[in-house]
C-alpha cells in the first residue's frame, strides 16, 4: 500500500521507496526514511496536502504527492 492520510495516527513499516530520481531517494535516506524503517503518521493537513511524520523521533512533513512513491505496511 502507498503511504496516505488513511494511516493518520498509525505506525507503518516502509517496504520500498520508488523514486526514480536518485537525488530525492538520497535525501529521504539522509532523514532516515528507507526500507525497513518504522514511521508514525502523526497528522494530515488537507489544505496544504502534507503528511506529518515521525521518523526516529524527529518530525518531518512530506507532500502527499510524493508519498505515493513510498510503499508501506501497517504495523499492529
Amino acid at each position: 500500500m502507498i503511504l496516505t492520510s488513511k494511516f493518520k495516527g498509525k505506525t507503518v513499516l516502509v517496504k520500498q521507496i520508488n523514486f526514480k530520481d536518485p537525488y530525492i531517494s538520497h535525501k529521504l535516506e539522509n532523514i532516515g526514511l528507507a526500507p525497513g524503517v518504522i514511521v508514525k503518521v502523526l497528522d494530515y493537513d488537507r489544505n496544504k496536502k502534507i503528511l506529518h511524520l515521525d521518523i526516529y523521533n524527529v518530525e518531518y512533513v512530506l507532500r502527499t504527492e510524493d508519498c505515493k512513491y513510498i510503499d508501506v505496511e501497517e504495523k499492529k
